[in-house]
């Protein structure tokens, strides 16, 4: 949560610490383009750190930059909006996860998430000093879900290009 935090922040300042409103609107089309491709290649976490960058109020508040962004890329900030809509327990990043298929790399912070939520609703033990199963089963999913993501490498192919 840290690194996505740091991130997403280093993103929003080199964006306004861009003087010229051309360049600025570049790279903002740059890292909006950068976070499409994240999403393809399924690593959410980075998608979702680019989309909480742009979406920083810093970002936000420069409204000559928004105004030249052409509005192919102003859709596209909207589905990160809408993927990092918190409602219904983030159940639009979770469909979009889901779609996904393996390989994929899950923004962990959710998963943390949905272990406060157990952890803070179910009580450890219940009468009797007895185990409650009911949140151990549901840590046990939690914990299956993760690994499932772990399932599956990604593979890529070698850019010569870039490698040397």
């Amino acid at each position: 949560v840290k690194q996505f935090n740091q991130v997403s922040l280093w993103i929003a300042t080199e964006i306004v610490t861009i003087g010229n409103l051309k360049k600025r609107v570049s790279a903002l089309k740059h890292l909006i383009i950068m976070g499409q491709k994240l999403i393809k290649m399924g690593n959410f976490n980075a998608a979702l750190e680019v989309a909480a960058g742009i979406q920083q109020s810093s970002v936000q508040r420069l409204k000559k930059t928004w105004k030249l962004l052409p509005k192919k890329f102003k859709d596209t900030v909207n589905y990160f909006e809408y993927i990092m809509d918190g409602h219904g327990n983030f159940k639009n990043y979770r469909k979009e996860l889901m779609a996904h298929g393996l390989p994929c790399l899950p923004y962990f912070g959710i998963f943390l998430r949905d272990f406060t939520f157990i952890e803070d609703s179910y009580k450890t033990f219940v009468e009797d000093d007895k185990i409650n199963f009911y949140k151990m089963k549901k840590l046990c999913s939690l914990i299956r879900d993760i690994q499932f993501y772990q399932t599956h490498p990604f593979t890529y192919q070698v850019n010569e290009s870039v490698e040397s």
